[in-house]
């Protein structure tokens, strides 16, 4: 039975990393956009920094969901392994989302 250790630890890793980074560029816009004023710029730049940064994690985990849904018709992968992977490949359209709500009640 393949656990995909390695891939999970890179996913893992991944997501919080590219989370710190959108939260910290999120956080600079918010305290910055309420002294000059210039939100709809940084908004703009924040969906493209953390649209890329959150895409890396997504591939990572996408990678270990299709080959976890293969491995586990052929009944070679844990069912927690493929659950590992389907919440991993959800949580980067949390934090993009849940972000705008951020953005939406901040500003």
């Amino acid at each position: 039975m393949k656990t995909y250790k390695g891939l999970k630890i890179i996913t893992a890793i991944l997501f919080i990393i590219a989370t710190a980074y959108s939260s910290w560029i999120m956080a600079d816009i918010i305290t910055d956009a309420q002294t000059n004023g210039w939100a709809g710029l940084g908004i703009i730049v924040w969906i493209a920094a953390a649209g890329i940064a959150l895409a890396v994690p997504l591939l990572f985990s996408l990678i270990g969901l299709i080959s976890s849904i293969i491995k586990k018709a052929r009944a070679l992968c844990s069912t927690g392994t493929l659950i590992y992977f389907i919440v991993f490949t959800l949580l980067p359209f949390v934090v993009f989302f849940g972000s705008i709500l951020v953005f939406d009640i901040a500003l």
